[in-house]
């Protein structure tokens, strides 16, 4: 049997407050800023697929579908690093935490960001105002794929 007296007390449950204040906007921003460095890698990426073409007899079109995956290699690695964030984050000022204010790990970053590239990219836009337009019904300015991931994105 075991003395209660050596339990490890139960630590109080504390509130962690985020900064959302105009996090919508800076997302924009963000992204934007985002979107020009993922793009920069793609080219770098197609040039180099296209060099190695010409050694491998065409061999090397076969990682096509891996350049596609780019943006989410991207912002898994930023988000889930000690920036907490993309660089068009950190350049806007923000950070991603899961709720308790922790920074994230790969996989939850790289499913976040596959989650958003999927629901904007491949819809018809409803899907994209379903997960993006969430943010205008929630208090701390959530979206669809953060609430699926669980994390938030505030000011640093």
């Amino acid at each position: 049997m075991t003395d209660a007296s050596n339990l490890p007390a139960v630590p109080p449950t504390t509130t962690v407050r985020f900064d959302t204040s105009n996090v919508r906007t800076l997302r924009t921003f963000a992204f934007l800023i985002d979107a020009v460095i993922i793009a920069i890698l793609w080219w770098i990426a197609g040039f180099i697929m296209v060099a190695l073409a010409f050694q491998t007899y065409g061999a090397a079109f076969g990682l096509a579908p891996l350049v596609s995956l780019i943006g989410v290699f991207y912002s898994g690695f930023t988000v889930s690093g000690r920036g907490m964030g993309t660089w068009g984050m950190r350049a806007m000022g923000l950070k991603v935490t899961d709720m308790q204010g922790n920074r994230v790990g790969f996989i939850i970053a790289a499913g976040h960001a596959l989650i958003f590239w999927l629901a904007t990219g491949t819809s018809s836009g409803l899907l994209t105002l379903l997960v993006l337009g969430i943010s205008f019904f929630n208090a701390d300015k959530r979206a669809g794929h953060d609430l699926l991931t669980g994390v938030i994105i505030s000011k640093r």
